[in-house]
């Protein structure tokens, strides 16, 4: 009877000591998002890096740097294309150039003149002082999207000289000091016969034989002409006289002149150079067609 008694007391001391401790919990680090793109459902605690959906394309106009894998969302617009023309003035400078902007799906513009100049205008004009090759781009703009277009534009040098291709006279006075042009030597008419002189400075360069018996204008001449002008700066002066020897007899009367100097003649502004002068002096009108040369 004591023998059992002593188990029974001893059973439940025995069962104490032999019990084994509880298991530790297993601790995983990961997304614990369930709407996170790298959710890792076997995670128990969260370690900060779900990344969630959104639109990865950086062309997309809702493009979102932060998405961590793309959930389908992204938007487009039609991307920029840049594109230009233009037309100049002049073929020398200083030139205008007239910019025209085609571009497309766009509505912000930088012009780059390739000469330190800028602009943001859509269609800009620009004046080119001085030849030479100009890289000119056009960057078109739409949101954070853009296109650029970069071409080569080639101005020439000022000219150095002109050609003198012919003289047209629209006007001449009719009377010499109010009384009619002397008769000439067969005294068939008192019309003038007229020829001209053309002078640099005061040394003559070229002339022609007349025209005779003229009551009608215009009259044009081509007679030793085109005359190459070399000196731009240089006054040149066109005589016009009456040519009243014949046969070595008789003299020539002075009917009158215009000068010019092709300088004053180069457009500064940029607007085209002419290919024609016109000059009025003293009942004198002429016309002188021209082209300038390098």
């Amino acid at each position: 009877m004591k023998k059992l008694l002593l188990i029974s007391l001893c059973l439940p001391l025995l069962f104490t000591t032999c019990k084994k401790e509880d298991d530790p919990v297993t601790v995983i680090n990961g997304c614990t998002d369930a709407n996170a793109c790298n959710y890792d459902p076997a995670a128990t605690v969260d370690d900060g890096s779900c990344t969630l959906p959104g639109c990865t394309d950086p062309l997309a106009v809702n493009y979102d740097s932060t998405a961590g894998c793309d959930d389908g969302s992204c938007e487009y617009v039609n991307l920029p294309v840049a594109n230009y023309n233009y037309t100049a003035s002049n073929d020398f400078a200083p030139t205008l150039f007239v910019f025209t902007n085609y571009s497309a799906n766009s509505d912000t513009y930088y012009w780059d003149f390739g000469d330190g100049n800028v602009s943001n205008e859509e269609n800009p004009t620009h004046l080119y002082t001085v030849g030479g090759d100009y890289i000119v781009s056009l960057t078109a703009s739409m949101l954070d999207h853009e296109d650029i277009m970069i071409d080569t534009i080639t101005v020439h040098s000022a000219p150095t000289g002109l050609t003198l291709s012919s003289i047209k006279i629209d006007a001449i006075p009719m009377t010499n000091n109010g009384s009619s042009w002397d008769w000439d030597i067969t005294g068939l008419t008192s019309d003038p016969d007229i020829f001209y002189v053309l002078k640099q400075g005061g040394t003559e360069v070229a002339t022609s034989s007349s025209q005779d018996n003229i009551s009608v204008f215009p009259i044009l001449f081509t007679e030793n002409l085109p005359y190459v002008v070399n000196n731009l700066s240089q006054d040149y002066t066109i005589e016009l006289w009456d040519n009243d020897i014949v046969a070595g007899i008789g003299g020539n009367e002075f009917i009158g002149s215009c000068s010019f100097t092709p300088n004053n003649y180069v457009p500064n502004d940029g607007y085209e150079y002419p290919t024609e002068i016109n000059i009025i002096s003293s009942g004198i009108d002429m016309t002188l067609d021209i082209q300038w040369i390098q």
